[in-house]
């Protein structure tokens, strides 16, 4: 039976008008690759390892959500691994996850953990031709408004009550025996003044639709994947900060400048963490009580 590829277009570039004994589905699947590892996988396993590695996630549940993203966007990256594309398409995604494999390999993740402007002057591996994905991967493992919220208290919570015992010299038995515990008391509170009205104020929300160009400073920008919110700049920068700061400074209330634009009214937090520890009732923090 003779077959003219023009009715079959992927296959055509390849070898052009042949004469075969096939019919065009058959034809196909014999010069279907074998199935790989697709530039989806490579996408979402780099952006979850960088996710991971910047905080506290379900890796599992992260992926998952990427590829569900990703596949939606491109339905070959599903193809290319349960049955295998064809040749040309296959040489293609092959160098793209060889690049994302590379960037990887080299701990670049400021295209997903940097700071705002990292990330919108971010552009997908040389290889890859397509900017959408490697969008697509980004905002599906983009750290929410909430789960940023819950990371700020939380650490300002462990932050606080690892103060009681290391410079405050309350006893490690005496915060053993509290139920609820010290730091769930402390989220408690926080929760309260500080975490729930960052949730509902949307405080570090993802605002894709306000351009953050006029931010950037380089030739070309690809497009802006995240406006500039500069709550949550300040949040991020925040939580860097935090990790040094001295205890008595952090009962006193002395948050660092740069976590002044991470709250809706840094005096609230900084209350917080006062009305925890004085709640305790203790004499050795009877000095910061009075």
């Amino acid at each position: 039976m003779s077959i003219n590829l023009r009715s079959c277009p992927p296959l055509l570039a390849l070898f052009g008008t042949l004469t075969l004994s096939l019919s065009c589905g058959k034809l196909e699947d014999t010069l279907l690759s074998d199935p790989q590892r697709s530039s989806c996988t490579a996408y979402c396993e780099w952006a979850v390892a960088c996710h991971a590695e910047a905080r506290e996630v379900d890796s599992e549940a992260l992926l998952a959500s990427c590829l569900s993203a990703t596949q939606a966007q491109e339905t070959q990256c599903k193809d290319a691994e349960e049955s295998g594309i064809n040749p040309v398409s296959s040489r293609l995604m092959k160098s793209c996850v060889e690049a994302i494999d590379a960037e990887a390999s080299a701990n670049s993740c400021a295209p997903f953990t940097g700071d705002a402007v990292q990330i919108n002057t971010a552009f997908a591996p040389g290889s890859c031709v397509e900017q959408s994905l490697f969008n697509s991967a980004r905002t599906a493992t983009a750290e929410t408004n909430d789960e940023l919220c819950e990371r700020v208290s939380d650490s300002l919570c462990e932050q606080t009550t690892s103060c009681l015992e290391d410079f405050f010299n309350v006893p490690q038995s005496v915060l053993n025996e509290l139920m609820p515990p010290a730091l769930d008391r402390c989220l408690t509170r926080f929760d309260e003044d500080v975490t729930s009205a960052c949730r509902d104020e949307q405080l570090y929300a993802l605002d894709q639709e306000v351009s953050a160009k006029a931010d950037i400073d380089v030739e070309s920008p690809p497009e802006v994947l995240f406006s500039v919110n500069a709550n949550r700049e300040s949040a991020r920068a925040c939580l860097a900060a935090l990790a040094t700061i001295p205890c008595d400074e952090l009962f006193a209330g002395e948050l660092p400048p740069i976590c002044a634009g991470a709250f809706s009214d840094p005096t609230v937090a900084a209350g917080a963490v006062n009305g925890f520890a004085c709640g305790l009732e203790r004499e050795e923090l009877a000095a910061i009580c009075e």
